[in-house]
């Protein structure tokens, strides 16, 4: 090999060990809506949540995965990760409640939720992952990241915007193109009667688990 191709091939090797594998995006579990208003003045909601979707055709279990919290400084909150537990029949959601040390408010009680943990959200500038393992996320799409949405810098490609102490951010549809300002937009929730995707799910459209509330009984909570 002459001088010219050994450099060739170095320079190939540090460049390939330097690349960050970016995987595709997500067509089995999805973050599909974020609320980061809660217990605030005049919020619509008690608590802040996550909704996760299932929006492939096969169950998905959420054992081994975690929700990671990013705050309004760009940085993720390790002490409020939360390890998931159970499993989402195809199309169907899990709700994640995001308890608080206390509560300051009278503001409704969510109507449905299928595990609870401490996570306090941000009301405007947040970041919620969803990855393989309990480590944060080095990148914001691929690695161990399965799903991400940021309305600050931790963001997929551009952030989601317009998320509030009586809007949430939800998915436009179950495709998932990697890019925050173009997956998501708002949901005004008035008064908390509006219709939410998942309080109307049967039993049938669960697998027969349990889901984990982290400061009770293992059961489904349908409020």
């Amino acid at each position: 090999m002459c001088i010219r191709d050994k450099l060739f091939a170095v320079i190939l090797a540090l460049t390939l060990s330097n690349t960050q594998t970016v995987e595709a995006a997500s067509d089995t579990v999805v973050i599909y809506e974020v609320y980061g208003g809660g217990d605030s003045n005049g919020a619509v909601y008690k608590y802040d949540y996550v909704v996760l979707k299932n929006v492939s055709d096969t169950t998905q279990s959420l054992d081994g995965l975690y929700l990671h919290k990013g705050t309004a400084k760009d940085k993720w909150y390790g002490s409020e990760k939360v390890a998931l537990k159970g499993q989402i029949a195809p199309g169907a959601y899990f709700i994640f409640r995001g308890e608080q040390p206390r509560y300051n408010t009278n503001a409704k009680e969510l109507p449905r939720y299928d595990q609870s943990a401490i996570m306090q959200i941000a009301q405007s500038k947040f970041a919620i992952a969803l990855t393989k393992g309990p480590k944060a996320p080095s990148q914001t799409i691929g690695g161990n990241v399965i799903d991400l949405v940021g309305t600050n810098s931790l963001n997929e490609t551009k952030p989601a915007s317009g998320a509030n102490k009586t809007t949430s951010i939800v998915r436009k549809s179950d495709k998932d193109t990697d890019d925050n300002s173009f997956d998501f937009t708002t949901k005004t929730h008035n008064d908390g009667s509006e219709p939410l995707d998942y309080v109307n799910e049967t039993d049938d459209s669960q697998p027969a688990v349990s889901y984990t509330h982290l400061r009770a009984h293992e059961t489904r909570h349908d409020l």
